[in-house]
């Protein structure tokens, strides 16, 4: 299954991974944009102190670099601690060799696999990692997601479940079903998961309330979605999705009170620096933003760029097709509009 065919909400996440930052590398800064994976030894740094958190085993994208360090979005880490994704699985095949019984290993390379799209090898290593340590939930949470990513929902559900037993008061598989019951329709179901989740954690929830703003903007609750995009900005100023998707709704919502292009055009300007022109979902934003604003010229350049990028990305939120009849609308003269989801259900807290 490649990205386009999966559920739009699995795209969702495979476009934004949690920073929601996938970006392309530039032919003068080989650093910058490119995804690596942490060696062994490596430590993620700000200042003096360690974020182990930052190294976990999701791959991370260098967003700027000064002598020995690259910047991975929220610290530090020497460049000769981390591994470029594609070279990452071999490193991780020879550690296990050395070290058949590392957890570390397994799960690492799982993410490595996943990222490259052969989920078979990462369910196998996730299900390695759950069978030598069953008490910890990520390695169902990451088997969950592979299976999802490849549309097998129920089966996802299932490892989710048995990570939230395992670890009853962690927000991270609620935020993980949340997105299936998502892609399921089962919007109440949803908002329970993402409303428990930020209770759960509620100092480290900009993901949750993220995840719950793409919702509430997918199913027409614009006011909703704002009110998440402003709480994930609050936590992370520089989230670039939720600058992203907040410029989206000021630039295309059907419901007038809600637009603003030029409020639009300065969040999905800022969006784009933060991910480094690399993420063509944001630049789309950006094109609809100068479209609002009635500067045309502008937006088919812009939405050409985002057609183009698609054109090199695995993990585009948008399909070529719905790239290019926004293309043809400004290319007409005409603002996009975004269509909510048919009926919206009401809120049932």
């Amino acid at each position: 299954m490649n990205a386009q065919s999966a559920p739009v909400a699995t795209r969702i996440l495979l476009a934004l991974a949690c920073t929601l930052c996938s970006t392309l590398a530039r032919a003068d800064d080989p650093w910058v944009g490119r995804k690596f994976m942490p060696r062994l030894s490596a430590k993620a740094m700000v200042g003096d102190k360690e974020m182990r958190s930052e190294l976990h085993n999701v791959p991370l994208t260098v967003t700027r670099e000064n002598g020995d360090w690259a910047w991975i979005g929220k610290a530090w880490v020497r460049k000769d601690q981390i591994v470029p994704i594609e070279q990452a699985a071999a490193y991780y095949t020879e550690h296990i060799r050395r070290n058949p019984h590392s957890v570390w290993g397994y799960d690492m390379r799982g993410s490595a696999y996943k990222d490259q799209g052969d989920f078979d090898k990462a369910i196998k290593d996730f299900s390695t990692v759950i069978k030598m340590s069953p008490k910890d939930a990520w390695g169902y949470v990451a088997r969950g997601s592979c299976r999802e990513a490849r549309g097998e929902l129920e089966s996802a559900l299932k490892d989710y479940a048995a990570a939230m037993r395992v670890a009853p008061k962690s927000p991270v598989p609620l935020i993980y079903r949340a997105v299936v019951w998502g892609e399921r329709n089962d919007f109440d179901k949803a908002m329970a998961d993402y409303d428990e989740a930020i209770r759960l954690d509620p100092k480290d929830s900009a993901t949750a309330h993220f995840n719950r703003g793409l919702l509430n903007q997918k199913w027409g609750h614009y006011k909703e979605a704002l009110a998440d995009y402003a709480d994930t900005l609050e936590a992370q100023p520089d989230h670039a999705g939720a600058l992203a998707c907040r410029a989206r709704i000021r630039a295309t919502c059907p419901d007038e009170q809600y637009r603003d292009g030029k409020l639009a055009l300065e969040e999905a300007k800022r969006a784009c620096e933060l991910s480094q022109w690399g993420v063509e979902a944001w630049i789309d934003s950006l094109a609809a933003a100068y479209a609002e604003t009635g500067d045309f010229d502008q937006a088919v350049k812009y939405q050409e760029q985002a057609l183009q990028l698609l054109g090199t990305t695995e993990h585009g939120l948008y399909t070529p097709a719905e790239t290019k009849a926004r293309l043809e609308l400004y290319r007409s003269r005409m603002p996009y509009r975004e269509t909510p989801k048919a009926k919206p259900p009401a809120r049932s807290r």
